[in-house]
This record gives C-alpha cells, structure tokens and sequence, in this order.
C-alpha cells in the first residue's frame, strides 16, 4: 500500500508544481489533517464560483457543500451532470450575503480574476469564515507570459484558443473562457498584504508550471519562451498559476 506523502500544516511549499492529481491528494490531506482535531460534525463548505466538478476528494470527511455563481446556466450543468451540491445560489460574490463565521471551507479556483472588485470578494471570504477556516485560493500569477496574453489578448481569441483544444462549448453561457480583470490584489503580492492587513495566515502556496495547452506544449512553449525573452525577464515564462491555503486564525 502506497504511504501518502505528508505536509506540515506550517510548510510553505515555493517552486514549480505540475501535478494535479498529487496537489488534490496533498490538498485532501492537509485539509482532514486540518479538521480532524476540531469538534466539527458536519463541515460547511463553500464553492466560489462553480466548476463543472467538486475538485477535492474528501471521503474521510462529513460536509455539505454550498455553491455561488451568477451564472444559472453553470448551476443548471453542475447539477444535471453531478448533483453534488446540497445548496445553490444564483448570485454575485461581489453582492452575495452569508451569515457570518458561517463556513468552515471556502474554495475559489480561477474565479478572482475574472471579478472586477476582487478586494471586496476576499473581504466576504474573511467576514463568512470561522476562526480556523481555510480559504483556497487559485489565481494566474500576473507576473507571467501567460497571464499576461490572458489579460492583453483580445476576448474572441480566448474563445479561440479553447475550441482549438477541444471545447466545443466554449464561451457559450456557463463555459470559460470570461473576461479577466486581473485587479492588483489578484497576485502573490496582493494576496499576502491582503492577509497581512486582517490577520490571515497563508499556510501552503505553490507556484504552478503551466498544464493546460499541453497538448500544443511546444508551440505554448516558444510562444511563452518568446515573450519572456521580449520582456528582459520580466515576464516568467515557465510559471502560469498560483495556489494558497489561507486560515483565519482569529
């Protein structure tokens, strides 16, 4: 029997990370981890901003799972091809009310970048938190050659880019690709200020290599290489995402 590989609830993990299967699992573990010392019967999570699927795998955990988006095209899809949501809401994350300390999980993948008034959206995070919660947060990093062809290219090319791959729905009402925004606090410095200035702790932050044009990889390659290049350095060609694990600890 494989042994999981562990990590400390302290580690801040710097570097490249490809491998998405390993992430959930360390995710997965972390997060038991996190919770298993807590008198939580039923943990209260809430999905900011739906995707097509529930992207962790918590079986050694009770909890009912909320999920927010405006879109009443992507609930409609969540639950016709999954039905794992025990309560859904129509709404702006941007507007959205909850109760406070009401969550005990709040996760966010790739959903900050494409809200214009990102600043307000974390501050509902951090007011719909319990103390000892965790926010996931998954954004491109701004300092990138791709996030910076994400947010300079025109919109109808994303769509592009996506039937190319495969995505035959893409950009219809409820598929990606959206309009970015890219606000300043959507990047590794403006996160950690965020947290700084009202007392949350990131606790894990991985900086991502690029998977999602890997079937073109060596075109996306040179295309990103290229831009780099053009940047002085400015722009890392070999990074595209960034991942936190943050705790309210008061």
């Amino acid at each position: 029997m494989k042994t999981k590989q562990a990590l400390h609830p302290l580690d801040i993990v710097y570097g490249i990370h490809q491998d998405s299967e390993a992430e959930v699992s360390r995710l997965s573990q972390f997060i038991e981890r996190h919770f298993s010392a807590r008198a939580v019967c039923v943990l209260k999570i809430l999905e900011a901003g739906c995707g097509q699927k529930w992207a962790l795998n918590l079986n050694g955990l009770t909890f009912s799972l909320t999920g927010i988006d405006q879109s009443e095209q992507a609930i409609t899809e969540r639950q016709s091809n999954r039905g794992d949501l025990d309560e859904v809401i129509i709404g702006d994350l941007v507007t959205a009310r909850f109760p406070e300390q009401n969550f005990d999980i709040i996760y966010c993948s790739y959903v900050l970048e494409h809200v214009s008034g990102a600043e307000k959206v974390l501050e509902n995070f951090s007011t719909w938190l319990r103390p000892g919660g965790l926010l996931i947060l998954r954004i491109p990093d701004p300092s990138t050659a791709y996030s910076f062809l994400a947010k300079h290219l025109p919109f109808y090319l994303h769509v592009l880019a996506k039937r190319v791959m495969g995505s035959k729905n893409a950009g219809k009402p409820g598929y990606d690709p959206f309009p970015t925004f890219f606000d300043p606090i959507v990047s590794r410095e403006g996160i950690h200020d965020f947290c700084r200035k009202t007392g949350l702790k990131v606790r894990i932050e991985y900086s991502y290599g690029y998977t999602t044009f890997r079937p073109f990889f060596p075109v996306a390659d040179l295309i990103l290489r290229i831009l780099g290049w053009a940047s002085f350095g400015k722009l890392d060609s070999k990074r595209t995402d960034l991942l936190f694990v943050i705790e309210k600890t008061l």
